[in-house]
């Protein structure tokens, strides 16, 4: 998994931090989607072989703690801290 900026509207001034997950053994990168918010990710780390946790900052001193299941492409969990 890894992170970069994509130019919004084709505005390379206006970028969104995205996230990406290369699946090696089938030679293909998958874009995580669903994010309205345009703050950066943080703490992108693997739980297991197929779970990916990551936070997102809302605000100085609030953040979402997210689990995504890139087997099944679904959100497994979003809790705020």
């Amino acid at each position: 998994a890894f992170t970069l900026d994509v130019p919004i509207d084709g505005d390379e001034n206006n970028v969104r931090e995205t996230i990406f997950i290369q699946d090696k053994r089938q030679g293909k990168i998958y874009e995580v989607r669903g994010f309205d918010f345009p703050r950066p990710f943080a703490d992108l780390a693997w739980m297991n072989e197929t779970t990916l946790i990551f936070d997102q900052r809302m605000q100085p001193r609030s953040a979402v703690h997210y689990a995504i299941d890139v087997q099944r492409r679904k959100l497994i969990a979003a809790a705020s801290f």
